[in-house]
């Protein structure tokens, strides 16, 4: 149970920063510079010691559904790069880098953004021909990887620190037994 708590903070938690970005940054984004928001908590839920690997995969799948149903489309592109996310970075197995300090996640964030911005034009350009994006102009595919990058990178320490205190507070109710 306590497993499934901790899966629903993090999707509810998913859903706000989601609010956040597309109502509240909406005017206050600058093109190339659009964060991924999920890509962190993602990268967070594969890095950390004491997610089980079903847990993660599973609240990084509803979590990608979550980015489709916010933007609109059906079950996709966010749901399959949030869960391959999630595959290739607990694969890769950098937990002992990530965890070290705040510029070391906000550079593996920015890092996995920027790949996951890379990904979803490649895979749109391969499975939608009638693209609606420029992809003929290489410095705009570029600045706009490279911006998705940057700006993950950027939100990536407040996302860990949200993700780690809710891991916090039934890490510290588990711990208090019956009473806390």
């Amino acid at each position: 149970m306590k497993e499934v708590l901790r899966a629903f903070w993090v999707l509810l938690l998913g859903v706000l920063v989601l609010v956040v970005k597309s109502s509240w940054l909406a005017d206050l984004v600058i093109a190339p510079l659009d964060p991924h928001p999920l890509v962190p908590m993602v990268v967070y839920l594969a890095i950390a010691p004491n997610i089980s690997v079903s847990r993660g995969m599973i609240t990084s799948f509803l979590l990608g559904y979550l980015g489709d149903v916010f933007q609109g489309s059906s079950m996709g592109l966010e749901t399959f790069m949030m869960a391959l996310t999630f595959i290739v970075v607990r694969t890769v197995g950098a937990r002992f880098i990530l965890l070290r300090n705040i510029v070391y996640q906000s550079a593996a964030a920015g890092i996995t953004g920027a790949l996951v911005c890379g990904g979803a034009m490649a895979t749109r350009a391969i499975f939608e021909p009638p693209v609606p994006l420029e992809l003929h102009d290489h410095s705009y595919i570029a600045s706009t990887i490279l911006g998705a990058g940057l700006a993950t990178g950027l939100v990536a320490p407040l996302l860990f620190e949200a993700m780690r205190r809710i891991e916090a507070l039934y890490s510290r109710r588990e711990e208090g037994g019956a009473l806390a």
